[in-house]
């Protein structure tokens, strides 16, 4: 195809080199024919003239050497055109050949427009078979890991029962005959479910590093294009591929993207490509051919929106869930990146475990890189445990604002909105701890009480408890209004969290209606306006009542309350241990 444009261009530019300058009459015959530079002039079909010059009147240009005609203009009346030629002979005693010819003279301008529909059929196919990918482009999308592969299990740290689990594809893949001589079959695909940064293709870097196969790795989105016939194009190249080299590894990151659930209601040929794309990637991990040893491990953090085909068995057989590390879990991974940096011995790992509790590898890395670009800033050769502190504050919170852009009033305000929270916190909560209650400006906030989760509650949640949550986030605006008797618009934050979680409460976990209308939630609202009017008398009715719970805490223990502000605003900053001694007092 390449051939045929470069063709084409050269006859354009040939065209263009050799086809004569226009002119207009006038200039004909004053700068050209007074001047006596004219020797020949051709008129075809009685109106298109063509002038060729004298060869010293030629400038030496590489150009020139292809024109047979220097200049051309279009004439209206060929009779009175002839008429001035003679009075010009006769009164200048030119000399000139003249020669009538009747052929078609090719007109570039007029070809353009009197074949613009034809020429852009011509260029937009051009263009398509350009843009749709060949082979080459096809393997430019997938990352082949061969002999370069050197991540093993013992590289990754925590992910303990996934790695039990998937050790077994490893066994098969370094001796498949064992399995084989008793009938026994290796799932094709393993799904790998789970939250982003949690590990999920370390882990599958680390099966093909582990059997020493080749890895072809690859996200969801290279498949997809708006032409169709690309996606499942690649899905061919990149399986045949894998079956040369096998036993291979396919590794698919957020799958999700072409293996949505497909729909009945055909908007565009996008949608058709996608659905192409995704038959094309059923029929390759489970066709006509067998044992082709080639294992599809994919990954994606949304499980309920895939295809019902991808996951039968026969596909993806087995769907490990990776979840977000458990405290054990935190502890092996801030070994593994706290060894990568320096850092003083005394770092207390067990405070940070508990700080980082609900955060992903990845976080946790982020964490440690950060605290290390903290201590670079403030010219340490180590890094310490306020550096980590800071790390996980901007984490949490964002960056430290500046420490006196609120008067007295103001920060008087601030101190009692977050003794508030701490107060309620303490007498409710008993394990959820406070690592820090600040009136320093955060990112958002103007001041912040950083609570860690219940460590004894890390996969049910007692709807109690998200009451007692409610109740908490609510003391805030409960303190202020205790203290001022009105409302400030610092609570925002705590009024969206709290309501998110009371609707949370009544429409996902079927507090007081024994309904769930999680998986039902679309775009669409799944119940009636009288269910509407019912619910949101009970959001009302927890948010108020809670409202009502915290102004009564805070009422019992008012001179607590007083002695936290006042430390806040001496303070600034109330760390766990100085609120263990004020609330024993």
């Amino acid at each position: 195809m390449n051939n045929y444009i470069y063709i084409f261009f050269f006859f354009i530019i040939q065209y263009i080199i050799t086809y004569p300058k226009f002119i207009n009459i006038t200039y004909f015959f004053k700068e050209i024919l007074l001047k006596n530079k004219v020797k020949k002039i051709l008129i075809n079909n009685k109106k298109n003239i063509y002038i060729q010059l004298y060869k010293k009147f030629l400038k030496e240009n590489f150009f020139n050497f292809f024109k047979r005609y220097q200049y051309t203009f279009d004439i209206g009346d060929l009779v009175l055109f002839h008429k001035q030629l003679d009075k010009f002979k006769k009164k200048y005693k030119i000399k000139y050949l003249i020669e009538f010819k009747n052929i078609y003279q090719f007109n570039l301008y007029n070809f353009l427009i009197n074949n613009s529909l034809l020429i852009f059929i011509i260029i937009f196919i051009i263009i398509v078979f350009n843009i749709i990918p060949n082979n080459q482009t096809i393997k430019s999308n997938v990352k082949l890991y061969n002999n370069e592969n050197n991540i093993k299990f013992k590289d990754i740290a925590g992910l303990y029962k996934a790695k039990i689990e998937i050790k077994e594809v490893v066994h098969y893949l370094k001796n498949p005959n064992k399995y084989n001589k008793l009938g026994g079959k290796i799932p094709k695909g393993i799904l790998l479910v789970g939250p982003p940064g949690t590990g999920k293709t370390m882990l599958a870097k680390a099966v093909a590093g582990e059997a020493k196969v080749p890895f072809f790795y690859l996200s969801g989105s290279s498949f997809v294009e708006l032409y169709i016939g690309v996606g499942s194009s690649r899905v061919r190249t990149l399986f045949n591929k894998a079956k040369e080299v096998s036993p291979s590894i396919i590794f698919i990151d957020e799958i999700d993207t072409i293996g949505r659930a497909r729909s009945t209601n055909h908007i565009s040929n996008y949608n058709d490509e996608k659905e192409n794309t995704l038959n094309q990637l059923l029929t390759e991990m489970d066709g006509f051919e067998e044992n082709t040893n080639v294992f599809v491990i994919a990954a994606t953090n949304r499980l309920k929106i895939l295809d019902k085909a991808l996951l039968r068995p026969g596909r993806f057989d087995r769907k490990i869930v990776i979840k977000l590390p458990n405290i054990i879990e935190r502890k092996d991974i801030f070994k593994k990146y706290l060894h990568n940096i320096i850092v003083k011995k005394n770092i207390n790992l067990d405070l940070l475990v508990k700080e980082t509790s609900g955060l992903s590898g990845a976080d946790i890395s982020n964490i440690c890189n950060e605290a290390a670009l903290i201590a670079a800033r403030k010219n340490k050769q180590e890094i310490d445990n306020e550096d980590f502190g800071d790390s996980i504050d901007r984490f949490y919170l964002g960056i430290e604002g500046e420490k006196k852009i609120f008067n007295y009033k103001e920060k008087k305000r601030i101190a009692y909105h977050e003794a508030g929270h701490v107060l309620v916190n303490y007498i409710l909560n008993k394990n959820k701890k406070i690592i820090k209650a600040s009136i320093l400006p955060r990112g958002s906030s103007l001041g912040t009480t950083l609570i860690l989760p219940d460590p004894d509650n890390n996969n049910i949640e007692v709807l109690y408890n998200i009451k007692k949550d409610i109740c908490v986030l609510l003391s805030g605006r409960a303190s202020e209004y205790i203290i001022y008797k009105n409302y400030s618009t610092g609570a925002l934050n705590d009024l969206e969290n709290s309501t998110q979680m009371a609707y949370n409460m009544i429409i996902n976990y079927g507090y007081s209606t024994n309904i769930s209308y999680k998986s039902l939630i679309d775009n669409n609202t799944p119940y009636s306006k009288i269910t509407a009017y019912k619910i949101d008398k009970i959001l009302y009715k927890i948010i108020n009542n809670e409202f009502k719970r915290a102004k009564r805490i805070l009422h019992k223990k008012i001179k607590k309350l007083h002695i936290l502000s006042k430390n806040l605003l001496k303070k600034e900053v109330l760390f766990e241990k100085d609120i263990d001694l004020i609330m024993k007092i």
